[in-house]
């Protein structure tokens, strides 16, 4: 992780290896010279390359492969380079797109590149204030769950729909029109490619509103990379967090 106890950026920058494809741009848009980079690290804000060639060219566009075998690209300025003592050159290069898009792209870049492990550093846009004191910042969320209740023997019983109101990789606050009877549950959602998405979790606390409605606390059961990419796909596909910037560290 390349964030030091006293760093002051507005987003933690994450350490990467990722091998982009980057073409120069002239002021007019024109495409120029290409050549291979590899990224040091990457935050929404911008990307730090390195090269083996000196980029003349102040705008680039940055291309690679998603985890899904997707085409991701995104196009940004030079604002700093300098050469290494080992003969290279290191650019820190500031994204042009919008915050989402620049959100995006730097998520993407983290989950293909192999040396990262889940685990999140900071939330942007998350119902937390500043007075928290949370491990984690909760992210607002708007996504319909099916959960069933487990009883001690592990067996599932009855299913029914929830709606999760905010997530963390510890857990989640759901809210149901039915109370739940059981400590453990088994939460299962649809994440953004169509797959199926499921986790363990155990009740911790319940409250009932004026309106009927019940609001159950539940934490995540499992290892921390379950947990977090539970949590990573629930956020993934809820629209309506704009952007939350959900980073990995390395363990």
């Amino acid at each position: 992780m390349a964030m030091k106890d006293n760093e002051r950026r507005k987003y933690p920058r994450i350490n990467t290896s990722n091998l982009l494809d980057c073409c120069c741009l002239g002021e007019d848009g024109s495409e120029l010279e290409s050549c291979l980079v590899r990224t040091l690290d990457v935050s929404p804000v911008g990307v730090k390359i390195e090269s083996f060639q000196k980029i003349e060219s102040k705008i680039l566009r940055l291309s690679a492969i998603d985890a899904d075998g997707s085409l991701i690209e995104i196009e940004g300025r030079v604002v700093h380079s300098r050469k290494t003592d080992a003969g290279t050159y290191e650019m820190g290069v500031s994204f042009a797109d919008t915050e989402l898009e620049n959100t995006r792209f730097a998520l993407k870049l983290i989950r293909i590149c192999q040396d990262s492990e889940p685990g999140f550093i900071m939330v942007k846009n998350s119902e937390s204030g500043k007075e928290d004191r949370r491990k984690y910042p909760r992210v607002n969320s708007e996504n319909l769950i099916t959960y069933s209740c487990v009883d001690e023997n592990n067996t599932e019983l009855n299913l029914c729909m929830a709606r999760a109101l905010n997530i963390n990789p510890l857990g989640a606050k759901i809210e149901t029109y039915q109370e739940i009877l059981s400590e453990k549950i088994h939460l299962t959602a649809v994440d953004a490619a169509g797959n199926l998405v499921s986790i363990m979790g155990r009740v911790v606390y319940a409250h009932r509103a004026d309106d009927g409605r019940y609001e159950f606390g539940v934490v995540f059961m499992g290892l921390e990379a379950e947990k977090t990419d539970f949590a990573l796909k629930l956020i993934g596909v809820c629209h309506k967090t704009e952007p939350a910037f959900v980073m990995v560290k390395r363990a």
